[in-house]
């Protein structure tokens, strides 16, 4: 829906945007959201929390196209670090097979 909300902003600029980058925030902050709520009952202050209050902000102001960037955003910086991860992981089993083959004490 940010991709649509993007659409809708640059090239139709009569139908406003704002619905679709609202819809952007809320289905992606959704994880997000939860992740928040479990750290702020366990009065812990972390990147979800952070992230929350941002979109929160962001759409409180009423800086929609803003608020979707930052899920958006957010999300994609959280693929690339699980891919990254399962790449290091990847990495660290080759290099454990090759320092320690298989029935070697």
């Amino acid at each position: 829906t940010f991709g649509a909300g993007l659409a809708v902003q640059f090239l139709i600029p009569a139908i406003p945007a704002w619905p679709l980058y609202l819809a952007s925030a809320i289905c992606g902050g959704i994880p997000v959201g939860r992740r928040a709520w479990t750290s702020a009952r366990s009065r812990v202050l972390d990147i979800n929390v952070l992230m929350v209050v941002a979109v929160l902000g962001a759409i409180g102001i009423g800086e929609w196209t803003e608020a979707a960037s930052v899920v958006f955003l957010f999300a994609l910086a959280q693929l690339l670090e699980s891919r990254a991860m399962e790449r290091a992981r990847g990495a660290i089993r080759a290099l454990m097979e090759l320092a320690c083959p298989p029935g070697w004490s």
